[in-house]
């Protein structure tokens, strides 16, 4: 009865979301997670054991018995987790935030490698920046007045005399060539 009252509901949820005309059976739902939960295994980032599992296959092999067969210690519970995280990217529809997040920071971190302060960040909006206001900000800090626009390329030979000359390293660009901040520029 339980299995007919969830087959139910899921045909029921399925039909309010289906765009017209279209014909969708539960199964349809099982095939797509199925062949992304293939494209997250083949990149390395789930188990073909923790793939079955999470299609609910009765498992055969000593790998199934003696590992996910088992009651579930909260470990074991956790590790599932993850591993089901790291295949978020693969089942979900809608971009995940943690995209987003790590993009912001990577800003700000290469704005403030052009000598941007905290304070001069603060009133930014990383969450809703686009490339034009990143642009803007990159710009304006390498126009002549900035700060960026004093710094130099320098062969790595030279690196130590710049350095006690108070010169920062703001990168390296290869093997034997690396970008300097003058002193008293940030």
């Amino acid at each position: 009865m339980a299995r007919k009252a969830l087959a139910f509901t899921l045909k029921s949820a399925m039909d309010r979301v289906k765009p017209p005309g279209v014909h969708w059976h539960a199964h349809t739902l099982r095939a797509w997670f199925s062949s992304q939960l293939d494209s997250a295994e083949a990149k390395g980032l789930i188990s073909r054991s923790r793939r079955e599992f999470f299609m609910g296959h009765a498992g055969r092999g000593v790998d199934f018995a003696y590992n996910l067969d088992r009651p579930k210690h909260t470990d074991k519970i956790e590790e599932l987790r993850e591993a089901y995280r790291r295949c978020e990217g693969f089942l979900s529809t809608i971009p995940a935030k943690g995209d987003q997040y790590h993009q912001a920071r990577i800003a700000k971190v290469m704005l403030m490698g052009l000598g941007y302060s905290e304070e001069e960040l603060a009133s930014v909006d990383f969450d809703d920046l686009d490339v034009a206001n990143f642009q803007d900000l990159v710009t304006r800090r390498l126009s002549p007045g900035g700060s960026a626009a004093k710094q130099k390329l320098v062969d790595s030979t030279e690196l130590p005399s710049y350095l006690e000359k108070g010169w920062t390293v703001v990168t390296a660009v290869n093997g034997h060539q690396v970008v300097l901040s003058p002193p008293n520029s940030r």
